[in-house]
């Protein structure tokens, strides 16, 4: 339509060494993969994602851990879209996360994150956090955790100070 932003429907990026799949030992037919890898590229919500995995279970059964893990990947795309991040990406033994141009990250929730995450750099354009051990992506989910927090925190104070 005329006049009207476009919205943004894309999922942030995350890079991070996971093996986020459905195995053919899961899913034998390549056809019924190719389906539920198309339903997954179309999540747009935490109860799309629900769904999703209550038709896994269903029709093949309790899923392995790459399936766990790609519905777990699924999860945190959806979150970091909600708070603003653009893309989140696993590079040696940190991980960085970009944000949107208008998400700012105020003194408060600056403060909540150097804290919490010791050695935090700061980016022009995100926030570079080193990883602590091996396991990954329940790094990476205490990490949006925490970032969800201090960038609600911070939205907090903000309007506090408008008032």
């Amino acid at each position: 339509m005329r006049g009207e932003e476009p919205v943004e429907d894309i999922l942030p990026a995350m890079d991070i060494p996971v093996t986020a799949m459905i195995p053919q030992e899961y899913i034998p037919g390549e056809a019924e993969r190719i389906y539920f890898y198309k339903r997954m590229s179309g999540v747009r919500s935490v109860g799309d994602v629900e769904g999703l995995q209550a038709e896994l279970e269903d029709r093949f059964g309790d899923p392995p851990r790459p399936v766990w893990d790609a519905l777990a990947v699924l999860r945190l795309r959806l979150r970091c879209k909600e708070m603003g991040v653009l893309s989140v990406k696993s590079e040696g033994t940190t991980v960085s996360f970009r944000f949107a141009p208008n998400v700012r990250l105020v003194p408060e929730a600056i403060k909540l994150l150097t804290y919490v995450f010791k050695g935090l750099r700061f980016l022009p354009d995100g926030v570079s956090v080193p990883m602590a051990s091996a396991k990954v992506l329940e790094q990476v989910e205490e990490m949006v955790r925490v970032l969800e927090e201090a960038l609600e925190y911070g939205k907090e104070k903000s309007k506090a100070k408008r008032k």
